[in-house]
């Protein structure tokens, strides 16, 4: 069973490699198999087009993901999302200064997770 994404992408990995290797082999090079080696190769580009969607996702989804300042810190200087704690959770926009390791949240607590501010996209909607 796979349990997580990174499970998923490295099993279509392992099944590209394996139809790959099937490939290779003689058995399907001759011409009476010539349309169940078809059959393969369409299996195996399934296989890595399903890994490479699915790596997308993973980069979305962390790209996407509030990082608790516990775990890590951004590295540059620059404009983050925030979430401070002065009794209630609250969400600004804040400056980070690395040379400093803090954000400049004024008169709030503390800040307890950021996240890259995400760049705008035209919709494709319109």
């Amino acid at each position: 069973m796979i349990n997580n994404i990174d499970e998923a992408i490295a099993h279509c990995h392992e099944k590209a490699g394996a139809l790959s290797k099937k490939m290779n082999c003689t058995y399907y090079r001759q011409g009476s198999h010539k349309d169940d080696l078809k059959k393969i190769i369409e299996e195996r580009n399934e296989c890595l087009q399903l890994a490479d969607w699915l790596e997308e996702l993973k980069a979305r989804r962390e790209a996407d993901r509030w990082i608790p300042v516990s775990e890590r810190l951004p590295d540059k200087d620059e404009y983050y999302l925030v979430v401070v704690n002065s009794g209630q959770p609250l969400q600004l926009i804040s400056f980070y200064e690395a040379k400093y390791k803090r954000f400049n949240v004024g008169i709030f607590d503390k800040v307890t997770h950021w996240r890259p501010i995400p760049e705008y996209k035209e919709s494709e909607d319109g």
